[in-house]
């Protein structure tokens, strides 16, 4: 088979590698195994795994919806008494399964893709999907419930505990130090004037001043060795 010939065949659709011959004959030491690394070279094709096989397709190449579907489901154990199509791999706690997806990022949410492939809209960062049937790795489209972050706490009142915790994960994950924060408050500046001081921007500053971030909750002595023992 010549160079020509494979980059017909790959430009058509997926191609894999055992389809175009034997890796171990001499057919494919001399001609295929070396046609293929130049136009890998080129950039004409690319190389990709899908499930446990090599196959090649051209750079901008992706799964049609179909093709997608069937190559999740292929990787799903299929539980006849609930119906959950339970994946086989690696489930996040946030994202839920996670696989790779041939032509696509690495570690891809599966749910997100099957409620794409089925209904052909795209999803928000905003949106979630649960599994109804309470299979962590379950990936059924009928079994998959979309809801925005944050519904289950809309409407419900944060209780002292749970705004003491969302101000140690903010201070966890802010760049200013406590040293700032201090000095901050001190500053008899406006804040536009803030910001400049600090290196931080205004909406840092006014944050910071109104309490809204970085608050201390140590301050009433009701807490204070909840947060020692989470900060530490």
């Amino acid at each position: 088979m010549t160079k020509a010939e494979i980059l017909l065949r790959v430009q058509a659709g997926l191609v894999l590698a055992q389809t175009l011959g034997d890796p171990l004959s001499r057919s494919w030491r001399n001609h295929i195994g070396p046609a293929l690394k130049e136009l890998e070279g080129e950039g004409s094709i690319k190389r990709l795994k899908v499930g446990e096989w090599i196959g090649y397709a051209v750079p901008d190449w992706q799964m049609s919806s179909a093709e997608l579907l069937v190559y999740i489901l292929g990787k799903c154990r299929l539980d006849r008494e609930t119906g959950c199509q339970v994946l086989a791999g690696s489930t996040n706690g946030r994202q839920g399964p996670l696989t790779y997806i041939p032509g696509g990022k690495p570690k891809t949410s599966v749910r997100r893709r099957v409620w794409e492939a089925n209904t052909g809209k795209k999803l928000t960062t905003s949106d979630v999907l649960l599994p109804r049937c309470g299979e962590p790795a379950c990936v059924a489209f009928e079994h998959i419930a979309k809801t925005k972050r944050g519904q289950s706490q809309k409407g419900r009142r944060l209780t002292l505990l749970t705004r003491m915790r969302q101000a140690i994960g903010r201070k966890q994950r802010s760049h200013i130090s406590d040293d700032v924060v201090k000095q901050l408050r001190d500053f008899e500046g406006t804040n536009k004037q803030a910001a400049e001081r600090f290196g931080i921007t205004k909406a840092a500053v006014q944050g910071i001043r109104s309490g809204r971030n970085r608050r201390e909750y140590a301050a009433n002595g009701i807490f204070t060795q909840l947060i020692e023992r989470k900060a530490a």
